[in-house]
């Protein structure tokens, strides 16, 4: 393994989650408004450029997570992956709580809970399909960043980490051979949950960042010339641009863009590495921001939208929606969940302080038998 780089904070991937977390609002936000409107895709080439650039967030999220991953002691990372499974595991039960509650108060109980089945449960485990909760399946991500850090625990016991980067390597592959979007045929169901699958999406992006900050001396020789690293860069938009132009174009504009495009890996290595070259000045502050804004929107976002959509158009939403609709949604559903998010931050800080000043309380008095009497 390569020396690690600098592993402070870094605004420019800071400032690049902000972004892309509010894109994926967008994302998720025309998408939801535009299906239950029976229309099978955005009406206007804008809205399919938006969601092109949005659909760089969920891969570059896992490339920027495996990047802060990397320890040089396999021991640091061990410490670190269940640090953040407990996290993320919090998360997930707070978030299938917060959506079995509003799903119940918008649907009823009848169409909320799926069964409790050892089928339903895997499938919602390592293929986003069948949600136990309903529209719960929007927490897919944190519970594929849980498998990232397991395969990361548990693997290296066994086998050396190259084999770990072979392995995502082909398991991106096998996304690329069976989407149906690249001549592939989708013979079956499995074929189908494949291509949309935790492992074959999260686990390979996640793998490109690590990769990116372990042998990160060895590329930070090859793009030393920032002129060089700059036109990667413009190549690798360019390239992705255009496949994406390509598929909405074959389809008449019907369609949204493609979710995992083959030149999608290098356009997220270009990017990470360009913000690793000029990272800025980052502050606890902003990390934390960060953060915190881009975890807690993901969670909060789509059952925000769900109870908006409701109060704007009741059970049906229009055939067309005027474009200005959509803005204001979207900025409403940020609104709303940057508040909840603040809310929920200053709550748990509470909780810990009242946690913290009552062990405190025991510890003292435990310690002077004159108190206890």
């Amino acid at each position: 393994m390569e020396q690690s780089s600098d592993r402070r904070r870094n605004a420019t991937i800071d400032i690049l989650r902000i972004i892309l977390a509010t894109l994926v609002v967008y994302l998720h936000i025309d998408n939801f408004l535009y299906l239950r409107s029976g229309l099978s895709a955005p009406a206007t080439a804008i809205d399919n450029y938006i969601i092109v650039l949005a659909r760089l967030a969920v891969p570059m999220f896992f490339a920027i997570s495996g990047y802060y991953f990397y320890k040089k002691k396999q021991s640091d990372e061990d410490r670190s992956a269940i640090k953040n499974i407990k996290h993320l595991f919090l998360i997930l039960m707070g978030g299938c709580i917060l959506y079995l509650i509003g799903s119940i108060a918008l649907n009823g109980v009848g169409e909320t809970v799926q069964p409790i089945t050892s089928r339903n449960l895997f499938l919602f485990a390592f293929f986003n399909r069948t949600a136990i909760v309903a529209n719960s399946g929007i927490l897919w991500f944190i519970l594929a960043l849980i498998s990232c850090y397991i395969i990361y625990l548990i693997f290296p016991r066994f086998f050396q980490k190259k084999y770990l980067y072979i392995l995502a390597g082909v398991l991106w592959c096998l996304a690329i051979c069976k989407s149906s979007v690249y001549g592939g045929i989708v013979m079956d169901k499995w074929s189908a949950y494949v291509q949309q699958s935790y492992v074959c999406l999260g686990l390979p992006y996640f793998t490109l960042g690590y990769f990116i900050h372990a042998y990160w001396n060895k590329i930070k020789q090859i793009v030393t010339n920032g002129r060089r690293l700059i036109k990667i860069l413009i190549l690798a938009i360019a390239l992705y641009l255009s496949e994406q132009t390509i598929f909405i174009v074959n389809h008449k504009f019907n369609a949204t863009a493609i979710e995992n495009p083959i030149t999608l890996p290098l356009l997220i290595a270009s990017i990470l590495i360009m913000a690793i070259q000029h990272p800025g000045k980052s502050t606890p502050k902003l990390s934390a921001i960060a953060a915190n804004y881009s975890l807690y929107i993901y969670v909060t976002h789509f059952l925000v939208t769900m109870v908006l959509s409701r109060i704007l158009y009741g059970d049906d939403v229009p055939s067309k929606i005027r474009y200005w609709k959509g803005l204001i949604c979207w900025f409403a559903v940020i609104a709303i969940c940057v508040i909840l998010s603040f809310v929920y931050t200053q709550l748990k800080k509470q909780i810990i302080r009242l946690f913290a000043s009552h062990n405190v309380s025991l510890a003292i008095t435990s310690s002077n038998p004159s108190m206890k009497s």
